[in-house]
């Protein structure tokens, strides 16, 4: 649908590459824009595909421990129905007054492990028997935070990630 604005876009890539940096230092290379559109992912609206945009850095090649991070902005332009069909209700409700958002997360974790997802401070959006852990928080808010607070929460999650893959608990291996 509509572009990322530029100081969301800058402060999205900054923080990935202070988490690629964190993990390895001379990393921030694998910090790489993508966009998602596939309909069943991230639905449609008023005859659009609503579009996903951010940066993602897989890490699996300076970490075997750690996979993929990424961070996401979102005009939230699905009907809330929609949204609970997609993302799930405990997502769907986090970002219901967020005329659009940031999402910073990892993915590809058991639902069976949501309560250890939110004991660690992070929400998730469910996508059948699987839920992506991450932060959730309005566009503005985003960029009014430091970029090592973002970063810090990246690095949690690459974290928590790997402990809920080595409890035998991930769903693939991205």
């Amino acid at each position: 649908m509509s572009g990322v604005p530029e100081a969301v876009d800058k402060h999205m890539r900054r923080v990935l590459e202070t988490v690629a940096e964190t993990v390895s230092p001379g990393s921030r290379t694998l910090v790489k824009r993508h966009v998602w559109r596939n309909v069943d992912y991230v639905g449609a609206a008023n005859d659009h595909i609503v579009e996903w945009r951010g940066w993602s850095a897989n890490l699996r090649s300076v970490d075997q421990r750690f996979r993929t991070v990424y961070i996401d902005h979102v005009t939230n332009a699905l009907a809330l129905a929609d949204r609970r069909t997609l993302f799930g209700e405990v997502f769907a409700d986090a970002a219901k007054d967020f005329a659009e958002f940031v999402f910073l997360f990892v993915t590809s974790c058991a639902f069976s492990k949501r309560d250890h997802v939110i004991a660690a401070g992070f929400t998730y959006r469910q996508i059948n028997a699987v839920i992506h852990p991450g932060i959730l928080a309005e566009s503005h808010v985003f960029v009014d935070r430091e970029v090592s607070e973002w970063a810090e929460y990246g690095v949690r999650l690459l974290t928590l990630q790997h402990q809920l893959k080595t409890d035998g608990e991930i769903s693939n291996d991205e």
